[in-house]
């Protein structure tokens, strides 16, 4: 359901598929299938899914295009659907982040469920993650630090005011 390329062990989702595999990642580090689903003509008239950005305990993240706009997003699924407190906790945080805009914050550009998963779809960020930036250049500037953690409060802080309470501060996040 996932293709890999041979030059660079990217998995993404091929051309015309019409079904899924959603992963989420262990505590081990290991992956495992959680579920296949349908690609739908409707999904697939509104999203292209393409290489996968990420997989954690809780979802699986693709680099997506809006149809419609040709717009570059992501599109993170909700793979942990047997505990009602969390999938809950997704929706209602997607509708509360899709209200919310502020510049340290990723915007929410659609809320919705493909087959029983939900699904948000956000901005694309390019750049990579605070923990690649650290892994390549190192010890950072100490203005350049004090900086980003600036920003990171002032996100916590803007989605707090919403009610919002991230719970998966992380330097990938």
């Amino acid at each position: 359901h996932l293709v890999s390329c041979a030059a660079c062990n990217i998995q993404f989702v091929s051309v015309g598929a019409t079904q899924i595999s959603l992963h989420s990642r262990r505590a081990s580090g290991r992956e495992r299938i959680t579920s296949v689903i349908a690609i739908t003509p409707e999904f697939s008239a509104r999203y292209k899914l393409g290489a996968v950005l990420g997989t954690g305990a809780m979802g699986q993240v693709f680099e997506s295009e809006q149809v419609a706009t040709g717009r570059r997003c992501a599109v993170k699924f909700l793979t942990r659907l047997g505990e009602p407190e969390i999938l809950s906790r997704f929706i209602q945080e997607g509708r509360v982040l899709k209200a919310l805009t502020h510049e340290n914050v990723v915007r929410v550009l659609d809320t919705d469920e493909l087959q029983s998963h939900p699904y948000l779809v956000t901005e694309l960020l390019e750049g990579g993650t605070l923990r690649a930036r650290l892994r390549f250049a190192g010890r950072l500037p100490l203005e350049e630090a004090l900086t980003i953690a600036r920003e990171c409060l002032a996100a916590l802080t803007a989605c707090h005011a919403m009610g919002v309470i991230h719970r998966d501060v992380k330097l990938e996040n």
